[in-house]
């Protein structure tokens, strides 16, 4: 008997400032960009005689986003230029001012996944028979609230300097995100080396896939279309599986010159 633990994990963190400005934009119109994870494993690996046994956990979460360096409304000028005749670029540039229409934005991750298989070896290694189960559960979060100071837009640096816009935008009511699925799978399958020159890997998996974090219902829509919001459809499926491997020119002792490979599912 032989049994191996693992233990694993790290952070990773990503940073840029000054983000998502433009040549013609004001230092603090543009946003700070940042990324951070923290991903863990645990896994326990039992070898009992022809009998393998793999349990491995794994959970990763994240956060990644944009702050806006200057939180407040945001101000763009529409400047036309004469062009050449036959000129393909734009006659129309953009000034950037204010804050950052991004406003604050984070998006937070989190996914869980086990997964826990047994198998067995043949004698001579001709089979190697397989049986297991996993889940992966994962859940994110966010906001997404674009636009959230206002904009105004002016169609030239004359109503700038007067201070008529020509419009004014603003995202009152953010608009928040959560979803959440859970895919589960349990599976056997074995692999069959007939001789040197041909291996068939076959089996079947049974999947099954829902979602949670429904909204609420809509009572009107339910009334006019018969569809219930407040209800996310899930799947269930039973899928055979395939697999050919043919090795050309192999023999004991003689490595494969050309291997093909094909399968379906």
């Amino acid at each position: 008997e032989r049994h191996t633990f693992r233990l694993s994990g790290n952070e990773y963190k990503y940073w840029n400032g000054g983000a998502f400005d433009g040549p013609l934009s004001t230092p603090l119109a543009g946003a700070d960009y940042s990324t951070e994870a923290w991903p863990a494993l645990a896994s326990l690996t039992s070898h009992l005689g022809a009998w393998v046994h793999d349990a491995r956990i794994s959970r990763s979460k994240g956060n990644y986003g944009v702050t806006a360096l200057f939180p407040a409304a945001s101000g763009r000028v529409v400047i036309p230029s004469a062009q050449p005749e036959g000129s393909e670029t734009s006659g129309i540039a953009t000034l950037t001012f204010g804050g950052n229409t991004f406003a604050s934005q984070v998006t937070k991750s989190t996914t869980v996944d086990a997964k826990d298989e047994l198998s067995w070896l043949a004698p001579d290694g001709s089979h190697r028979v397989k049986l297991g189960a996993g889940v992966t559960i994962a859940h994110n979060t966010g906001g997404v609230p674009g636009n959230h100071y206002g904009t105004f837009t002016f169609n030239s640096l004359t109503d700038l300097q007067n201070g008529t816009p020509a419009s004014f935008s603003r995202t009152l009511a953010p608009t928040d995100r959560a979803s959440a699925s859970t895919d589960a799978a349990l599976y056997v399958g074995d692999a069959w080396r007939t001789g040197p020159k041909l291996q068939l890997v076959y089996g079947l998996r049974l999947e099954h896939t829902s979602f949670a974090d429904a909204p609420r219902l809509n009572s009107e829509a339910a009334a006019a279309f018969g569809i219930h919001t407040d209800v996310f459809p899930s799947e269930t499926r039973l899928s055979p599986r395939l697999g050919i491997t043919y090795f050309y020119g192999a023999t004991d002792t003689k490595p494969a010159a050309v291997t093909v490979r094909g399968g379906i599912g």
